[in-house]
């Protein structure tokens, strides 16, 4: 069995695992080594981070969300 872990910041962002189609909102899962782990970190003015790992090992994974920055447009 392996760990992974993701720490995001902010700490407060929503993080979502995905492994052998089972779907957790939590900063971690614990699946057999060899494993898909599919991970979707979001908070709302932050840009949305997904991507996916195999996972042989206990892992950490540190996830910095980029502010949505919006712009007038002065006429």
């Amino acid at each position: 069995m392996a760990l992974f872990t993701i720490i995001p910041t902010p700490v407060d962002s929503k993080v979502v695992l995905t492994a052998d189609g089972y779907t957790q909102i939590s900063n971690s899962i614990t699946v057999e080594r060899g494993t898909l782990v599919i991970y979707n970190v979001s908070k709302e003015g932050y840009i949305t981070q997904s991507g996916s790992i195999i996972v042989e090992e206990d892992t950490v994974l540190d996830i910095s969300k980029q502010i949505i920055r919006s712009f007038k447009h002065i006429l």
